[in-house]
């Protein structure tokens, strides 16, 4: 069994397992493009049917979107939603325990929304700050918990406009 052990935009840590005998069947020079997938199951599909995939993970589609433009609408979307409803909105380059999101440099900032049914935060390059138009915190609050899937909460925002 070999493992990779890779970061995504140098920023999350992934593991695959591969067989000796299919990784073997990566090209050396492919390894890195190979690595910077998601799941374990889509690079056993690409090494299997041959597939050439990109160099940079964001340039991976499902044939429709790639990675990149889905995390873009993604980022235009939560504006929107931050943007309309900057009263309960805030974004800082810093973490509730006063350290930078993911570096050292602040390179990256969270914004977040403090629903009726709890918060929902992203994680944004800095570029992007000036697209959040909400209070500016010298740390961030503190995370209660929600995952990908408390996504939902946003749909209570209905009940904030009257």
């Amino acid at each position: 069994m070999f493992r990779l052990m890779f970061w995504v935009r140098n920023k999350m840590k992934i593991i695959v397992d591969i067989p000796d005998n299919e990784y073997d069947l990566i090209e050396q020079s492919n390894k890195t493009a190979y690595a910077n997938l998601v799941s374990k199951e889509m690079l056993m599909m690409a090494v299997r049917n041959g597939t050439k995939l990109p160099e940079d993970l964001g340039d991976f589609s499902d044939g429709y979107h790639t990675f990149n433009q889905l995390y873009y609408q993604r980022l235009m979307l939560f504006a929107v939603i931050v943007n309309e409803h900057p009263d309960i909105s805030w974004k800082s380059f810093r973490h509730y325990d006063g350290e930078y999101c993911f570096d050292r440099n602040g390179d990256w900032f969270i914004v977040g929304i403090d629903t009726p049914e709890g918060s929902y935060t992203y994680h944004y390059e800095k570029e992007h700050w000036d697209l959040f138009h909400c209070k500016e915190l010298e740390c961030g609050k503190k995370w209660d918990g929600h995952t990908e899937k408390d996504v939902v909460r946003l749909l209570s925002l209905n009940k904030c406009k009257i």
